[in-house]
């Protein structure tokens, strides 16, 4: 059976694989932020906890320009800090701006491409191979390198995770963008790409103002997303009890998603916010999720809390991409 390399090993986009001691992964949420939140385990951690409600609105001073404003990259480009108005108040240059406050401005935060910053990634099989070591950390991503990622992961080999699924993936996230757009997973939050509805597990709530797909790139005349505290582990206990319906720590997608409706109906509370020109699915997403780290489809609740919560492989996974 063909399994994907090694956890010593690190994927390369390029299709190289370098050898890499995986010292530094985080092993548990708690190690992360411990309650505590996503600043203490990156400094300019999107995902943080805030209580700046009441700071006053950035000073409307000259902003510093983006270093990188190539059409066929991510939003943030080289900007670490608030991206407000298309220009970037770097934490360097104007250290004083929070994640809330630059919300308060309408404005997007935006964090540096690190391993730290595996948190802030909203794809928890995205997050989940960088804090494993198993994606390289780079800036953006094109469509053929995340092809790629999914295929030398071993998603086709002895699962049900096949060739269809993983381009379908692919051509939902960038069917937004332009030819040649490379994707930064480390600001994902509030993009024109995300799912259609959201559960607030591994994202914040977002605002898109006058949306149109009509021509490509899709674009927004607003999008304003309020920080928050990430992953959310109150709503995925919400989300297995709405999905699965039973006491059963199990859940097999086949049938799972009968249930899916009920997460946006009612007191369950989930749905946070709704991408008017998203292309993905909850439904898609987590079938996926399924598919790759269950077995033969179904996954156990603990399973599914270690890639959705901790960005962790499940035991089982782990030993099969050894083998």
């Amino acid at each position: 059976m063909r399994r994907h390399a090694p956890k010593s090993m690190v994927f390369t986009p390029n299709g190289q694989l370098n050898t890499e001691q995986d010292s530094s992964r985080v092993d548990s949420l708690s190690e992360v932020s411990d309650g505590v939140g996503a600043e203490e385990y990156g400094q300019q951690g999107k995902a943080a906890i805030l209580s700046e409600d009441t700071q006053p609105a950035l000073a409307v001073d000259p902003p510093a320009l983006l270093e990188d404003s190539q059409p066929s990259t991510a939003t943030c480009g080289s900007c670490v800090g608030c991206l407000l108005n298309g220009q970037c108040r770097s934490m360097s240059s104007v250290p004083t701006p929070t994640p809330q406050r630059c919300a308060n401005n309408t404005g997007t935060w935006c964090v540096a491409a690190s391993r730290e910053n595996f948190m802030s990634i909203t794809c928890p099989f995205l997050s989940s191979m960088i804090n494993e070591g198993i994606l390289e950390v780079k800036a953006s991503y094109s469509k053929d390198e995340l092809n790629m990622l999914m295929a030398h992961a071993g998603l086709g080999s002895g699962t049900l995770f096949t060739p269809p699924d993983w381009i379908a993936v692919a051509d939902d996230n960038f069917a937004p963008f332009a030819p040649g757009f490379q994707m930064d997973i480390f600001n994902m939050d509030g993009a024109t790409n995300e799912h259609r509805t959201s559960t607030g597990i591994c994202d914040c709530a977002s605002t898109y103002t006058n949306c149109t797909s009509a021509v490509t790139p899709f674009s927004c005349k607003r999008v304003s997303t309020v920080p928050c505290a990430l992953p959310n582990a109150a709503k995925f206990e919400q989300f297995w009890t709405n999905l699965v319906k039973t006491s059963d720590d199990r859940a097999d997608f086949r049938t799972a998603f009968r249930n899916i409706g009920l997460l946006y109906k009612g007191s369950s509370g989930l749905q946070i916010d709704t991408c008017p020109i998203g292309i993905g699915s909850i439904t898609g997403a987590y079938t996926n999720i399924f598919k790759v780290f269950g077995t033969n489809g179904i996954i156990s609740k603990a399973d599914l809390r270690s890639i959705v919560i901790d960005r962790r492989f499940p035991t089982a996974y782990k030993a099969m991409i050894t083998q």
